[in-house]
């Protein structure tokens, strides 16, 4: 039952990559002006208009000018899962998407030199929760073009702030 029930998923099922850019926005986007990056996504149908996706990435910041010369590196991982609902039919047309999952940032900073005294740079990592309501269009049965907008929970730092960004998406599915 369980493979007949796979079986006729299985021709619906559909892996995508995509192109990624993210928008830094509020306090997220003091310190970063561009994120961008690849990420894989798996959509499986469930019904007639709903999907079950999975969708992992990976992304690099570009810090503000303020702050550019202390960082050496910076990214995120996102994996989230979520909802589709199509308007009209199955992988088809618009859409609105939901998901949850997390989002794994790692900071490296430059080494600094003080009168003499070097400073070693560390990196450092920390995953959040994170949500993201968004919508998307399937323009055919290959290309899917998608905005969300990802909140990120603060961290376990006293004072940390929530981080978001406006997230755009332009898939090909296999």
């Amino acid at each position: 039952m369980v493979a007949l029930t796979i079986g006729g998923f299985s021709q619906d099922f559909m892996p995508s990559i995509g192109l990624e850019v993210a928008i830094p926005t509020g306090d997220f986007g003091d310190a970063y002006t561009l994120g961008y990056g690849l990420s894989a996504a798996a959509e499986l149908p469930l019904g007639d208009n709903l999907g079950v996706t999975l969708t992992a990435g990976y992304l690099l910041l570009s810090p503000d000018s303020e702050i550019k010369d202390f960082i050496k590196s910076s990214s995120m991982i996102p994996i989230q899962a979520g909802l589709k609902y199509y308007f009209s039919e199955q992988q088809s047309g618009i859409y609105a998407h939901v998901q949850v999952g997390v989002h794994s940032f790692s900071l490296t900073t430059e080494d600094f030199d003080f009168g003499g005294i070097t400073v070693k740079g560390e990196t450092t990592s920390e995953s959040n929760l994170s949500f993201a309501p968004g919508a998307g269009f399937m323009i055919n049965e290959k290309l899917d073009l998608a905005l969300r907008y990802n909140i990120i929970t603060a961290g376990s730092d006293e004072g940390a702030e929530s981080s978001s960004y406006l997230g755009f998406r332009v898939a090909y599915g296999f």
